[in-house]
């Protein structure tokens, strides 16, 4: 059972008096917890990939799947368990490396976030190299963003008027150079989609 504290336990921890212990946080061990996370973020995720790579399937790859739907659908299976797993792999593992932190180091502290982060996105390599490139491509523009506010919030740079629309210019300068240079870089179904909005190059 979850430990329940009193209001000056509360106090403490959110002051950094006292650390937060792991009972705080779930009922059962670590390691269990971790498992416990690993299956309930399975269910959650499969809820999001399902729809995601079928609407795919349904609208980019129809005629291959009338001519052979057993193959795309096998394909499609296993793209889903590879992302799912990805994904609940992912906030299993951070969650048990701050909990595995905490126990050996006796304490909380940014440490146990920063080795947590840096380990679980290893679970990437559950998915294939080619959705790890678009992961990446996601992930890029977030980090930034993120890089930029830090910066911003410790007044070490200055907001930038309509910095959102500098941003997408960039992004879509990057796109037209690929598309228009390098087009087997992209992704067919991608590339697909450019030349119907574009016309062909």
């Amino acid at each position: 059972m979850v430990k329940l504290i009193t209001a000056e336990e509360a106090r403490d921890i959110i002051n950094g008096v006292r650390d937060m212990p792991c009972s705080m946080m779930h009922d059962n061990s670590c390691g269990w917890e971790a498992m416990e996370r690993f299956l309930v973020a399975c269910t959650k995720n499969c809820k999001v990939y399902i729809p995601v790579y079928m609407m795919n399937l349904l609208i980019f790859k129809w005629r291959r799947l009338l001519k052979e739907p057993i193959p795309m659908l096998s394909k499609t299976a296993v793209s889903i368990a590879k992302s799912t797993a990805f994904l609940s792999l992912f906030v299993s593992t951070l969650r048990g490396l701050v909990c595995a932190t905490r126990q050996v180091r006796g304490r909380d502290g940014k440490f146990n976030a920063w080795l947590g982060g840096l380990i679980a996105p290893a679970a990437i390599l559950l998915e294939a190299p080619q959705r790890r490139s678009e992961l990446a491509m996601y992930i890029v523009p977030r980090v930034m963003e993120f890089g930029w506010n830090f910066l911003e919030k410790r007044k070490l740079v200055k907001a930038l008027p309509h910095g959102e629309v500098l941003l997408f210019s960039i992004g879509m300068a990057f796109m037209m150079y690929f598309y228009q240079n390098e087009p087997k870089s992209i992704r067919p179904t991608y590339l697909g989609l450019l030349k119907r909005v574009f016309g062909e190059n």
